[in-house]
């Protein structure tokens, strides 16, 4: 799983992949 995570925190530089970090974090209370 811990791949997947890196996956999601992999912030892309753009408002878009900031808002799915942001998003996935809080949504998984991470």
């Amino acid at each position: 799983m811990g791949r997947e995570k890196d996956i999601v925190y992999r912030y892309d530089g753009s408002w878009q992949g900031f808002l799915c970090c942001v998003f996935a974090s809080v949504y998984q209370k991470e």
